[in-house]
C-alpha cells in the first residue's frame, strides 16, 4: 500500500509538473487528456514503461527505422509530397508497414502484450496515407476498461503529446482501435511451431543416429553372435598320469 502512494504520488507530481511547463504544449496537452484519463493503475504503469531506458533505447531504434519506411511510401503514393510538413496534393489509401518484430519481443517479454495500431499521422491535412505500429499496451492497462473506446490511445495521444518532436510522430487521434492478439492465435502459432519443430526433427534424428553403410563390409548381426555362441566346442582328452608308467 505504501508503493502504491509513492507511486500515485510521483505521478501526481509528474502531471503538475506538465501542466506549469512553459509554452511546451504541456498545459494544452494535459487540459485534453483529464477528457480520457485511463485508471490509475494504467496511468502508473504506462508512465513506468515510457521512461524505462530498455523501452526508450528500444523505441527510438524503432522510430528512426520507421520513419525512413513512411517517408518511402508516401514518396510513392502521395503526388508532390513533403514529409517534413506532412504535405501532399494527392494521396491513395496507402499503409507504411513498421510493426517491429524486436519491439514486439521486449513488450511480450517485460511490459505487457504487443499490439498493433494503425493511425493516419498527417489526417489533418487531408493526408489518407496511414502507418501500421508496434504499441505496447502494459499489463496494467490490458483490460476492458482501459482500452474501451481506444481510450488508452486517446490518453497516449494528449497526455504525451508535447514530447513527441517529430511531426510524423505527434499525432495519434486519428487512430483505429488497437489489434491486439489473443490467446486462440498464440496457441495456434504455437502448435504450428511445434509440429514444424517435430517434422524437422524426425530426418535429422535419422541422419545423425543410423550408422552409415560402408561397400564390401558385412555387418555382424545379433543373429549372428548367436549362432556363434551355440556351436558345440570338443572337450580334450585327458592327459594321462605320469605316475602310471612308473609302476
Amino acid at each position: 500500500m505504501a508503493l502504491r502512494l509513492i507511486l500515485w504520488s510521483a505521478l501526481v507530481a509528474r502531471i503538475l509538473g506538465q501542466t506549469t511547463a512553459p509554452s511546451s504544449g504541456g498545459t494544452r496537452a494535459n487540459f485534453q487528456a483529464a477528457a480520457f484519463a485511463t485508471t490509475m493503475q494504467c496511468r502508473v504503469s504506462l508512465q513506468n514503461m515510457l521512461y524505462n531506458k530498455d523501452w526508450r533505447f528500444m523505441n527510438d531504434t524503432m522510430s528512426r527505422w520507421c520513419r525512413i519506411k513512411v517517408e518511402n511510401k508516401m514518396s510513392t503514393c502521395c503526388t508532390n509530397a513533403e514529409f517534413a510538413k506532412g504535405t501532399a496534393n494527392k494521396c491513395t489509401d496507402c499503409v507504411a508497414d513498421c510493426i517491429h518484430s524486436k519491439m514486439t519481443d521486449l513488450c511480450n517479454a517485460h511490459f505487457g502484450r504487443a499490439c498493433i495500431l494503425t493511425r493516419k499521422p498527417f489526417s489533418k491535412n487531408n493526408i489518407t496515407m496511414a502507418v501500421q505500429e508496434t504499441f505496447c499496451v502494459p499489463k496494467e492497462c490490458d483490460n476492458a476498461e482501459d482500452l474501451k473506446s481506444n481510450l488508452l490511445i486517446k490518453w497516449f495521444d494528449a497526455q504525451y503529446r508535447y514530447e513527441r518532436t517529430q511531426l510524423w510522430m505527434v499525432d495519434y487521434s486519428d487512430a483505429e482501435p488497437l489489434a491486439c492478439p489473443t490467446m486462440v492465435v498464440v496457441i495456434i502459432v504455437s502448435v504450428v511451431i511445434a509440429i514444424i519443430v517435430i517434422i524437422v526433427s524426425i530426418p535429422l534424428s535419422i541422419f545423425l543416429f543410423k550408422a552409415p553403410k560402408e561397400r564390401g563390409r558385412v555387418m555382424r548381426g545379433q543373429e549372428d553372435d548367436e549362432e556363434t555362441e551355440d556351436t558345440p566346442v570338443e572337450s580334450m582328452a585327458a592327459i594321462p598320469d605320469g605316475t602310471a608308467g612308473n609302476k
